[in-house]
Parts: C-alpha cells; structure tokens; sequence
C-alpha cells in the first residue's frame, strides 16, 4: 500500500461540503471551484493513487464507486480507489465531479472519512 494518506486535511480543507444546509444549495462555492477544491485536496493529501487501472479494477471489483450508502464499509485502500477512479473518471466525463457534489456523494464520502482518524 502506498504511504497513508493526511485524512484530517481531506476533512478540514473540504469541511465546505459538510456545512451547507442541503445538497446543491446556494451556499455552495461555484462548481468549477468545488471541482479543483476536490481535486487538489485528494492529491495534496495524498489520497489519490497514481499507476492505478481504475476501469479493470471497476470491472474486476464489481464495487459500485456510485453507492453512497455503502462507503462506511469500504477499508481504507479501497476509499482511496473509489476516490481516484471518479478524480479520473471527470478528465473523461464533463461533470461527473459537479454531480457526485450536488448529490451528496462527495460529502458522504468525506463524512465517511471520519473513522480513519
């Protein structure tokens, strides 16, 4: 496993996502912002894998990267995972990061987040 990841600053530079009053409100930074906040805190807190075939382990694990109810069963290597593939999957995908925000994954992922301090 590469070197553990700085979890509290995930928490504390994205404490954004947990203080809103609901999902998309207007409390929200403009998304464009929440996108690289997102992006950069995960790999400044190395968080994000590098050298990771995120499709073959999508199609090999058989996890759904989408399920916010699942995420407090997940170990640490794989949150990590989960987190990178969707970082990845926007280069690809316009918009998959602004979504994931406005429907709450991302503050579930990082309320989630919690129990690796």
């Amino acid at each position: 496993m590469a070197d553990q990841p700085d979890v509290n600053k995930i928490i504390s530079d994205l404490s954004i996502f947990l203080s809103t009053k609901s999902v998309g409100s207007s409390d929200f930074l403009p998304r464009d912002r929440d996108v690289i906040k997102v992006i950069s805190t995960f790999d400044t807190a190395g968080f994000t894998l590098t050298g990771f075939d995120y499709n073959k382990w999508i199609s090999e694990s058989k996890i759904d990267i989408q399920n916010i109810d699942n995420l407090d069963q997940h170990d640490l290597e794989t949150m990590r995972k989960i987190i990178t593939a969707h970082i990845r999957i926007n280069r690809f995908v316009d918009g998959h990061l602004n979504k994931l925000i406005d429907n709450g994954f991302i503050q579930s992922f990082v309320q989630s987040l919690n129990r690796f301090l």
